[in-house]
């Protein structure tokens, strides 16, 4: 195959990949030297509130891949990327009291986080399961901003989290970022249990 065949077969299949995680990035080994990276998912809200158990189920998938991921970080980051992970964290702090500025910011975080992991399809399947779950996600920080007044716990959680991949522990990484998750999907579940007329609830199925 010649080379120029490989590279369009290489842009071809990149694209695939591009379009599911909303990505404009060139694909790795092409001439153009841009840094690969994912673009935050932007897609409309779902009409109709996911199930009980479809949110249950994309949490669990959440908690198993992000864990990995934090421990993978732990492992491989460079200090380059220890300074930006750092870097998302101040804006992290700057959105505390927006839900919607500070989602946007945490999923830059993690997805930088990803790329620290070393995999790009890892970076891709984390992109889709939190677009699935943008929704609750930001109704959650809007339950937490007024329960707390802002989101500088998870602010403070997230640099906590970036101490311990700066120091390579594998272990802490796993531990801080399971206690966020924890949290972020106990106010997620918590609306569900609230809210009536949720589909899959006992009594409005």
């Amino acid at each position: 195959m010649s080379t120029t065949r490989k590279g369009r077969t290489r842009a071809k299949n990149w694209s695939a990949v591009c379009w599911s995680t909303g990505s404009s990035r060139m694909p790795p080994g092409s001439s153009t030297k841009a840094r690969w990276e994912v673009s935050p998912v932007r897609r409309p809200a779902p009409a109709l509130p996911l199930e009980r158990k479809a949110i249950e189920e994309l949490i669990e998938a959440r908690e198993v891949l992000e864990l990995q991921i934090a421990a993978m970080a732990a492992r491989r980051a460079s200090a380059a990327q220890v300074a930006e992970l750092r870097r998302h964290v101040e804006r992290l702090q700057a959105a505390a009291s927006s839900p919607e500025e500070f989602l946007d910011a945490d999923l830059e975080f993690h997805v930088v986080l990803a790329e620290a992991a070393g995999n790009r399809y890892l970076v891709a399947a984390m992109t889709e399961i939190r677009s699935l779950l943008k929704q609750d996600m930001e109704l959650a920080a809007e339950t937490a901003i007024r329960r707390f007044g802002d989101l500088r716990l998870s602010v403070e959680s997230h640099r906590q989290l970036v101490d311990a991949i700066a120091r390579h522990d594998a272990d802490v990484a796993r531990e801080i970022l399971a206690g966020m998750m924890s949290r972020n999907h106990e106010f997620v579940l918590g609306l569900y249990a609230l809210a009536p007329g949720v589909p899959g609830e006992a009594g409005n199925t």
